[in-house]
């Protein structure tokens, strides 16, 4: 499968999970930050339908900064009802967006971690297609990810190997498990680090 079949998948997996959410459930504080899994939801719709006039007058308002102006164009469009953003995931299904300098795996590992964020306080199951995962975690791996997915230095001195998707990168101390467990980890989340195991677990939770 070609990466924007991948994140085809994805977006339509998502919005059948959003289609059986609760209202309860939707008002639960994600893993990301203190938005809630409505809020993330929005947050993955919110560039697809967005016109770039109207992100420009969010980073106007937000002084320039990208985190305060992708936060404010985020909770404005997650005003919007849940089954309206579940449409919108399938109507854009195979919407080629992709953010300026990067390719089709941003939106893929964005798919991986944020689906992670909404799933993982529910108690939702996490499954993801290997070769979904592997595009995820070689874009995690790689320097691009510190522009928008990693902080500085947190992968430095560490080995990362993947249990079931036969894959690995780096050097150093190791942490190794699940490759969605690890993809949430790389991006310093820290709900799946006891799923991880090795030296370096430690030194990233430190982190």
């Amino acid at each position: 499968m070609s990466t924007l079949d991948l994140i085809a998948a994805e977006r339509l997996t998502l919005a059948d999970v959003l289609g059986t959410l609760t209202p309860a459930q939707a008002r639960t504080p994600s893993c990301c930050g203190d938005w809630t899994v409505h809020q993330v939801a929005g947050h993955l719709l919110m560039p697809l339908a967005t016109p770039l006039s109207r992100f420009l007058g969010h980073l106007v308002a937000a002084r320039g900064s990208f985190a305060r102006a992708n936060d404010r164009a985020t909770r404005a469009f997650a005003e919007r009802p849940l089954p309206q953003l579940a449409a919108g995931l399938r109507e854009n299904a195979r919407n080629p967006f992709h953010p300026p300098t990067f390719g089709h795996e941003a939106p893929l590992t964005e798919l991986v971690v944020h689906g992670q964020d909404l799933r993982l306080p529910l108690g939702l199951p996490v499954r993801f297609p290997p070769e979904a995962l592997v595009v995820a975690l070689d874009m995690l791996a790689g320097r691009k990810a510190r522009r928008a997915f990693v902080p500085a230095g947190l992968h430095q001195g560490l080995r990362f190997e993947a249990s079931d998707v036969g894959w690995s990168a780096g050097t150093g101390a190791l942490v190794r498990g699940p490759g969605a467990a690890l993809a949430f980890a790389m991006t310093g989340r820290t709900q799946t680090l006891d799923e991880l195991t090795g030296d370096g677990v430690a030194v990233l939770r430190a982190r």
